[in-house]
């Protein structure tokens, strides 16, 4: 072989080796991309289904109850007042006297006041208050008053009056309370008749809040008497009269009266008497 045929095979060897890299750097040029490529571009890209969104379900609002408005026990009463006058008392020193008792039924809460005054010169009482069996106290006076208060519906009140050791006061009681149909009852009154008239019968002022009618019961024992009821308008012409009533050992009436001015009412035994005669009286006013 030649030098020149050396030269030209060589020559060609070098263009086909060339050849062959340049095929070699086309084909990995223009092969498969990378994966990372192929996520990033060609892929189409999956969307995960949106989570529904649920409304959050509000909490209920709590139900307050509202306050309850305290109540009284009772509703107020409206007052009343009686004035018990001309009421003699027997001495505390005397084994036969017995007690004055006043009882009277409140309605409803309020006041309870008592005064006394002594009519006769001289001689001083000694009073005592209850309610519902239990003593509110007790005081001696020529003039004086108690007091009470009273938050029940309903409580019976107990008045006790006697003269102070050998004393024996004729005296004035008022009594005021509340209640709205109010009565009050004397146990241990006297009705001796004419021949005693300190202890004759009861003597009373009503004071009513509406025009209506005085109710009077009374009782005085096994022996019968003639007795009149009188009913005194006090500051007014008003004036009735129930005379030559019986004989008879009680008594039940109802006189007409109006407000506002107070009313006097008497109940008395016109006979002579025989000496004490115990009796109990009712009086109630509109």
């Amino acid at each position: 072989m030649t030098q020149q045929q050396r030269i030209l095979v060589i020559a060609v060897f070098v263009v086909a080796v060339i050849g062959g890299i340049l095929a070699v750097a086309v084909i990995g040029g223009g092969g498969s991309p990378e994966p990372s490529s192929v996520a990033s571009a060609s892929a189409t890209p999956t969307v995960a289904p949106a989570t529904p969104t649920v409304a959050p379900t509000p909490a209920p609002t709590p139900t307050v109850a509202p306050s309850a408005t305290p109540t009284p026990t009772a509703a107020p009463g409206p007052a009343a007042t009686i004035v018990l006058t001309q009421l003699k008392l027997d001495a505390t020193d005397d084994p036969e006297g017995q007690d004055r008792v006043v009882t009277f039924t409140s309605g409803g809460t309020g006041a309870i006041a008592i005064a006394l005054k002594t009519l006769s010169p001289t001689g001083s009482a000694r009073i005592c208050l209850s309610a519902d069996g239990t003593d509110l106290g007790c005081e001696t006076m020529s003039d004086g008053a108690l007091a009470a208060e009273t938050a029940k519906k309903a409580a019976t009140f107990v008045l006790t009056l006697r003269g102070d050791g050998s004393e024996t006061p004729v005296v004035e009681v008022s009594v005021t309370f509340p209640a709205a149909s109010p009565s009050v009852t004397v146990a241990d009154a006297r009705f001796d008749g004419t021949g005693y008239p300190e202890t004759n019968g009861i003597q009373a002022v009503v004071q009513p809040r509406a025009d209506g009618g005085v109710h009077v019961t009374a009782d005085w024992g096994g022996h019968p008497f003639i007795w009149e009821l009188d009913l005194l308008e006090q500051g007014g012409a008003g004036s009735q009269t129930l005379a030559n009533q019986g004989p008879a050992t009680r008594m039940d009436e109802t006189l007409p009266l109006t407000a506002p001015n107070p009313w006097k009412v008497v109940l008395q035994n016109t006979e002579m008497g025989f000496g004490p005669t115990p009796m109990t009286v009712t009086i109630a006013w509109p």
